[in-house]
């Protein structure tokens, strides 16, 4: 392999380890965030504001490494579509990342020991449900497995009507208990948090399946 081609195939492959271990911070800030409903405590808070923070600063990092491949070394075909989905993908980590910290601010602000069993259990059907689309979403990227990708937007659906039965759940919680509308009102911004996550790992999804369509022609 000319030695070209050969620094030009280190590039890529340190993008692609860049959104990989960005990716493995995503999931596990998102997890950390849904664990602060259930064992809140300040350093983790903070955890996941540093993380938080890593991510955004990582998805540039991503961002500029792959402008760089494309004006310098002006890629064609697959290793194209391959840059510019993976900057889309850095995007959409980047934004979970922030949405993941939402939640954790939200832990932060209200007295999580006030949230009825009901809404907590329907938030935590509908974050599990969120994220086994996060993961694979991921890992169809690492293994670039279209398959699995296509599947995603099936379990966005699967979202959809779990986010309906939180809002019913928590709105029929604040009026058997007027006491609760204080911490429930925001409570209810989980379940918005939570689908905008869903959304993004499915289209997530959708960048992995426009990779493999140039990568398959």
């Amino acid at each position: 392999m000319p030695e070209l081609r050969r620094r030009f195939r280190k590039k890529i492959r340190e993008i692609e380890e860049s959104t990989e271990k960005i990716s493995t911070l995503t999931i596990d800030n998102y997890k950390e965030s849904i664990e602060l409903f259930h064992n809140y405590n300040d350093e983790q808070y903070k955890i996941i504001e540093e993380n938080t923070n890593r991510i955004v600063k990582e998805s540039k990092e991503i961002y500029s490494m792959s402008v760089k491949i494309l004006v310098m070394e002006q890629p064609v075909a697959t290793d194209l579509r391959f840059v510019e989905n993976t900057i889309k993908i850095a995007n959409h980590l980047k934004r979970i990342g922030k949405l993941s910290f939402n939640m954790a601010e939200i832990a932060n602000e209200i007295e999580i020991e006030k949230i009825p069993k009901k809404p907590l259990d329907s938030m935590d059907q509908m974050a599990q449900e969120v994220e086994n689309m996060l993961n694979r979403s991921i890992r169809s990227y690492i293994t670039k497995n279209p398959e699995e990708a296509a599947e995603l937007e099936e379990d966005d659906d699967v979202v959809d009507d779990l986010f309906d039965e939180f809002l019913v759940t928590v709105t029929k919680a604040m009026k058997e208990d007027t006491n609760t509308i204080n911490t429930l009102v925001p409570f209810l911004l989980i379940a918005r948090y939570l689908e905008r996550i869903a959304d993004r790992s499915e289209s997530i999804g959708g960048r992995v399946l426009l990779m493999q369509k140039y990568h398959t022609k």
